[in-house]
């Protein structure tokens, strides 16, 4: 198993508050090793012929899964992105959005028919603190009926962080 370090919502905006600001640590680099180190994980648990679609949403999760979907692509054949309409991008989003683009791995700004193997959650990360509607909430159930496997990047899209320890 991996270790596990507990954190509340605010304890882990407080870190990240630190590395950005105390340290000057820019969000890139964080999210580089993020990715970098969701990766190692992602390698060890899933074989390179399972097709994966990383989902990402308007945020820093979501520019996570960017980075996870250029890591991936080195390994895996059957890659596909989604993401969120590029005015909902944060601005590291957008960075990561063109770095995918210039590598040209595929995604699109809806859900694809097919169904894939694996499932990599970058749709919400801690900072969600409200209801999930409408595309995000579709999308949610559309994957969870597929019975895929969903590997979640910092907690599961739609559970409220105020309220869960991780």
């Amino acid at each position: 198993m991996y270790p596990a370090y507990i954190h509340t919502q605010a304890t882990a905006r407080n870190i990240d508050h630190a590395a950005i600001e105390t340290y000057q640590i820019p969000s890139l680099i964080l999210m580089e090793h993020a990715a970098i180190e969701s990766f190692k994980i992602i390698e060890k648990h899933i074989t390179i012929d399972k097709s994966i679609c990383i989902l990402c949403g308007p945020g820093n999760n979501g520019a996570d899964g960017l980075a996870i979907a250029r890591l991936l692509q080195t390994k895996y054949s059957k890659i596909f992105v989604v993401v969120p309409e590029v005015k909902n991008m944060s601005e590291e989003e957008k960075i990561q959005f063109q770095i995918i683009q210039n590598l040209n791995i595929e995604y699109d700004f809806n859900l694809p028919n097919e169904t894939y193997e694996v499932y990599i959650d970058c749709i919400f990360g801690t900072g969600l603190s409200r209801d999930i509607t409408g595309f995000y909430k579709a999308m949610i159930q559309n994957v969870n009926a597929t019975h895929s496997t969903i590997i979640s990047i910092d907690m599961p899209s739609g559970i409220d962080a105020r309220w869960v320890i991780f």
